[in-house]
């Protein structure tokens, strides 16, 4: 009795010891799944704190390298950058593909004001405005705001409403000597290659007024600047090609066209006027613009005449406009015709 006793008592041990055993898997394996899911929330923040510092270092990068390619182009006047640029980089670094667009109202203010400065204003206005400027992986472009479009078309209704080429001859008054110095005409030079016997006009300026008395047998050459026949009317790259009209604060500018100019010549002068030749100087007037540029800018009596005269603030505004306007010709956006007719 006693054995059995005995061996009944181990049994009952290890059954408990068992239970025991499996209580304690039991709650381990219970624990277990409880401490993993909060393992995999730690682990889960460290991976996003590392995404998110990443990506922080990885944008300044970007912001970096979009203000060196800014550097490139402009140059602040300060030793430091305006925020608006900080905020244009800080932009470019987060577009697909990566882009800058620089507002034409913000650059030409800032110009303006002399907040900042074109590095080499003519080449750089040339790729820019064409989207072809590529610094360090981000291409430049110039962006033009609706109220360009709103004061172009305001500009082409104007340029309308005025009678075509009415009294263009009565120009005269602008025939020009080398002594003479009329500023307005420094910002619309004539091309070298046009003759230099005669009277010399330039028809984008548009008065009033009516052909005086020349001396029959005379000669005289008209020269204007006119859009690109490649221009669709109000596209972009017209809105650009009329800023220097546009914002031009001497007297009036106004493109024409050669077939408008040789049927006016025709219809309203043909028994006083001989049409000679007509021939395309847009080369050459390209260099007369860099002549000027360099003239205006870097030639410290003209410089100084020119801001006693305006102000500093229309000086570097007429740099900007002679510039671009060298760049549109460059591009082949606008165009300098010169036509020779002879009195009757």
């Amino acid at each position: 009795m006693e054995w059995t006793t005995a061996v009944w008592k181990l049994l009952q041990d290890k059954v408990q010891h068992a239970h025991s055993v499996f209580d304690i898997r039991s709650n381990y394996f219970v624990l277990l799944p409880k401490h993993a899911t909060q393992c995999l929330f730690l682990f889960a923040l460290l991976v996003l704190l590392f995404i998110v510092l990443r990506s922080r270092e990885e944008n300044r990068a970007r912001t970096r390298t979009a203000l060196q390619a800014i550097l490139t182009l402009i140059t602040p006047t300060s030793s430091l950058w305006p925020a608006r640029y900080i905020e244009l980089a800080r932009c470019a670094g987060s577009l697909s593909p990566p882009g800058i667009f620089v507002p034409l109202e913000v650059i030409l203010w800032d110009i303006i004001e002399g907040i900042i400065e074109f590095r080499d204003p003519i080449n750089d206005l040339a790729d820019l405005i064409c989207s072809e400027m590529k610094v360090y992986g981000f291409t430049m472009s110039l962006s033009i705001e609706w109220k360009w479009w709103i004061e172009a078309f305001e500009w082409w209704i104007t340029a309308k409403s005025i009678p075509h080429l009415a009294g263009i001859i009565a120009r005269m008054k602008l025939i020009v000597t080398p002594s003479s110095l009329d500023l307005s005409l420094f910002l619309s030079p004539f091309a070298s290659t046009s003759p230099t016997s005669g009277a010399h006009i330039c028809l984008d300026f548009l008065p009033s007024g009516i052909l005086p008395s020349l001396d029959s047998g005379s000669k005289v050459t008209l020269e204007f600047t006119s859009f690109s026949t490649c221009l669709r009317t109000l596209s972009t790259a017209q809105i650009i090609s009329a800023l220097p009209f546009i914002l031009s604060q001497g007297l009036p500018r106004r493109p024409q066209s050669l077939s408008s100019v040789l049927g006016h010549l025709a219809v309203s002068y043909d028994s006083k006027l001989a049409v000679d030749s007509f021939v395309n100087v847009s080369a050459d007037y390209g260099h007369e613009l860099e002549r000027a540029y360099n003239l205006i800018a870097g030639e410290q009596r003209t410089r100084t005449m020119w801001v006693e005269a305006f102000g500093i603030r229309a000086w570097r505004r007429d740099l900007f406009l002679v510039a671009l306007e060298a760049a549109l010709i460059r591009r082949g956006w606008i165009e300098r015709w010169a036509i020779e007719v002879s009195v009757r």
